[in-house]
């Protein structure tokens, strides 16, 4: 018994360590409209794209236009632009990577791979063990993800479980800009499918601001409107 009672005290204190364990924070929105304005008129990607970026600690605490600037100083818009014209490159910098959609021919059949899914088959991983060490990191996409390709369970381009690529992240976050097939949306973007993104992942649509796709309120519709 005075064994036992000894015990209590370690147990105590883990139990208390493991309910302080990290979770994710996520960016606010004023931070993710920042970055992604900041992306959008400084490189002037057209078209459906998607692109990766990490930021230091440091950057993190203070998201001004000048630390996203010097973050990405080495990942110059004409590289980016020259390696995105031509749909089948992939631009893997200091900082960020993009792509676009990738159209093939296989046996005569056209394959589309998307963006999102081109990223995470190598580049973003790539990214994410060189130095230096990733605070944050923003996964952006001009479309959300289809329920064709990225979000299809099982399917050869999902990108559900590939997401896992940023869990060592805290502070982490998936954007979109707009609705991928406006007159369809509920056949392309079953909400069910974008909560699969969310669970990894804090999903965001960023317009003119930035919301957040799941709350404890439970589902805003104005990311599908």
């Amino acid at each position: 018994m005075k064994f036992q009672v000894q015990k209590l005290p370690i147990l105590f204190l883990l139990l208390c360590y493991w309910s302080l364990a990290p979770t994710v924070s996520g960016f606010t929105p004023d931070q993710l409209n920042r970055i992604t304005d900041y992306v959008r008129t400084s490189y002037n990607i057209e078209g459906q794209h998607a692109y990766v970026i990490k930021f230091t600690d440091a950057e993190c605490t203070n998201m001004n236009n000048e630390n996203i600037r010097r973050a990405l100083e080495n990942d110059k818009v004409a590289d980016v632009s020259s390696k995105l014209s031509d749909n089948s490159d992939i631009f893997q910098g200091d900082r960020m990577v993009a792509a676009k959609l990738l159209q093939k021919k296989v046996k005569k059949k056209l394959i589309r791979v998307h963006a999102e899914s081109r990223l995470l088959s190598g580049p973003v991983e790539n990214l994410l063990n060189k130095a230096p060490p990733a605070g944050c990191a923003i996964f952006f996409t001009h479309n959300s993800p289809c329920h064709e390709h990225c979000t299809k369970p099982n399917g050869p381009y999902n990108i559900v479980d590939r997401l896992g690529q940023f869990n060592s992240i805290n502070n982490r976050a998936f954007v979109y800009r707009q609705v991928y097939d406006e007159k369809q949306i509920e056949n392309c973007c079953p909400k069910e499918r974008l909560k699969s993104i969310d669970d990894k992942m804090p999903l965001y649509r960023c317009t003119n601001n930035c919301i957040a796709c799941f709350t404890a309120a439970g589902f805003n519709n104005d990311c599908l409107q």
